[in-house]
Parts: structure tokens; sequence; C-alpha cells
């Protein structure tokens, strides 16, 4: 019988060979929106498709710690691949813990064996706001309908799903009924290939060209009490997975351990001074990946309080330091487009934004000017 700690190494060597094959499938050219298929058929050689669906749907039960490693993995390997893939384990999450029972047993099934693919839109009901504070996208009922009218601004992957989970702010004044529920939102399961939906070309990216990020627009587009997932009530997105609040920190600290065997690698021969630098950032790192490991073995216990807030400004603070080492070390070489410096540079300027609220924005930048202590 294998010990926990042997079944542990033996985990953390197979997430070292995914993360192998994910960087030798990988693209050298990330300046296009291509679809990431090598990436992806890596990824799912290792049964990554079951990981993100519940096992009560063919998928495979995983602690919050070993989705956490998962993330890392492949965001070491590739972080537009990593992207796609934590969003859609959001969509089998949200479907997961939505009310509507058939279409769990529908899509988490075909998702499991990756038969569908499915990504999520709800930017305009986190971080994303239309002009005038206005929404991006709106529910208006229609009998025992919804009409969707608007747009999703950013769904990474969009142009290989089938459907997408899509959040939305129901119009008060579009409700026919006397029975019609408060102004509140909404989350729908919408079938790309649905009347009025159209997903448009991928956006041009600094970085992460290779996740396919693309504005989906709704123009009228009916939505039947079948598809809906939850909703409407006032905040859709309750009840998340637990893990949820480590996703981007895990997706951080992958992407900096790209950058740190770079800086490695970039390091032989620089001098004293320069490996001062460079044991002093990976110390940070191996503390900070210790700190968010020993957080997510906590996951999911009512009395723990995870410091998301700050994880995530340490995880940004120190990809973007090890983002100027890397450069630094790898002097002209690493300014042409091409070299590993200058990809994981661009990266790393992705967490800036990505799914970062203002007092993520705010304590990353006291990181980074005025220091930890701030």
């Amino acid at each position: 019988m294998q010990t926990r700690s042997a079944r542990y190494n033996k985990w953390m060597t197979n997430l070292d060979e995914l993360t192998q094959a994910i960087l030798a499938a990988r693209s050298d050219d990330d300046s296009h929106p291509l679809w990431p298929t090598d990436t992806l058929e890596a990824y799912a050689a290792f049964g990554g498709w079951r990981w993100g669906v519940p096992e009560a749907f063919g998928g495979t039960a995983l602690s919050a710690l070993e989705q956490v490693q998962i993330y890392e993995a492949v965001a070491r390997g590739d972080l537009s691949t990593a992207l796609i893939i934590t969003q859609r384990d959001g969509a089998c999450d949200l479907l997961n813990r939505g009310h509507n029972e058939p279409l769990k047993r529908e899509w988490l099934s075909a998702m499991a064996l990756g038969e569908r693919f499915a990504s999520i839109g709800i930017a305009q009901l986190t971080t994303s706001r239309g002009p005038g504070g206005k929404p991006h996208l709106v529910a208006m009922r229609d009998g025992m309908d919804w009409i969707l009218d608007g747009a999703m601004p950013w769904v990474s992957g969009a142009p290989g799903c089938d459907a997408i989970v899509a959040g939305a702010v129901c119009d008060p004044k579009a409700g026919p009924r006397a029975d019609d529920p408060p102004p509140g939102q909404l989350l729908a399961l919408v079938d790309v290939s649905e009347p009025g939906v159209t997903v448009e070309a991928p956006l041009q990216l600094v970085a992460v060209n290779p996740s396919c990020t693309s504005r989906v627009r709704c123009e009228r587009v009916r939505i039947p009490a079948s598809r809906i997932i939850r909703g409407p009530q006032a905040d859709a997105l309750q009840r998340r997975a637990p893990v949820k609040s480590l996703v981007v920190i895990a997706a951080g600290l992958g992407a900096a351990g790209a950058l740190l065997e770079q800086v490695t690698s970039s390091n032989s021969g620089r001098g004293p001074v320069f490996e001062m630098h460079v044991e002093s950032v990976t110390d940070d790192f191996n503390r900070l990946r210790d700190e968010i490991y020993g957080y997510a073995k906590q996951l999911g216990a009512e009395e723990v309080e995870i410091p998301k807030t700050d994880l995530r400004a340490r995880v940004n603070s120190l990809g973007v330091r090890l983002a100027i080492l890397s450069t630094t070390l790898g002097q002209g070489r690493g300014f042409v487009l091409g070299h590993p410096a200058q990809r994981l540079m661009r990266e790393t300027m992705f967490f800036l934004v990505w799914s970062a609220p203002e007092d993520v924005q705010l304590r990353t930048l006291d990181e980074l000017y005025r220091g930890p202590a701030a």
C-alpha cells in the first residue's frame, strides 16, 4: 500500500509531466488567436476533462489543493491554456451549483467526456460595466422565457464553445407578469448556435492570444426556462466552489514559476550580485507557494478566512519582479519577440487586469510601490 507521501510525490510528478507535455505542445508564436488544439489535447490525455466535473457526473473527485496544483501546473506550461481551462471549469461549477438538474445531467456528463465545451461570460456581473455603469447584458421576461439583449465583453475560448454560461441583469421594466421578481441577476446557458448569438473575432491582446478571448453579442436571444441555471435572484454568482477564491492566484503562481525557471537558466555566469537577487526571489516564491498550499488545504472550513486580496497582490508583485529580473538577465535577447523572457513578461501583465477588482488593483500597487508593509 502506498504511503500518503508516496501518493503525493507521484501526483506532483504527474503534474510536472503535464506541464512538460503542455510546454512541448505549445506554439512558440502567441501573436495570433489560434485555438490551442495541441495543448488542450495534452491536457485531455492526462484526464483533464474529468478534473473540472463532479464525480456524480463522471468526473474525478479532487481536493481544493489538487485543483490549485493543477491550475499552477497548466499555467506553468501555457497561460493561454490555463485561462481556457479555468473558465471551462468555472462553467462546470456554475452548472453544478445551479438549480437545473436536467441541465446538469445533460451537460456535465458530456463535458467530462470532452464531447462538449463551455466557457463563462460573467464579467459583466463582476468587474466589467457598460457606459454610465449600465449593464452590458440585460434579461427581459417574455412569458416563461427570457430574452437576452446586449453583450458579454470577455469570453475566453468563445470560438471553441458549444455554449456559454452567461450572467445578465434582469430588467425590472420588461416583465409583463404581476408576480415578476424584483430586479436581480440571472444565469443562463446560451447555445452559441442560437439565432441572435454572435461570437465576434477574438480580441488582439498583448498576451494570451491563443486563449481566443472574444466579445459575444446577444441580440434578443430567447432563453427557455430549461436553460436557466439560477435566478432571478439578487446575486446569481453566490455559492461558488471554495477553490474559486484561489483560481487566479494558482494560475499566477504557475506563471511566476515559469518565470523563475527562466530566471534561473539565464543567471549562469552573471556574478554574485545577480545570484543574490535570484536567491531572494526564489525564497519569496517558495514561501508564498507554501502559504497558498496551506490555505488550499483549509478551503471549505467555515472558520477559515482566506486573505485572497493579499495573496493575489503578492502573487502579482512577485510576477512583476520576476519579469523585470528575467528581462534584465536576458539582456537584449530578452527584449526580442520570440524569446521566452518577453512572452513571460507580457503574460505577467495580464494578472494586473484578469478578474481584478479595485481592492486587488490597489493592494497590488501598494505591494509594488510601497512594499509589503503598506
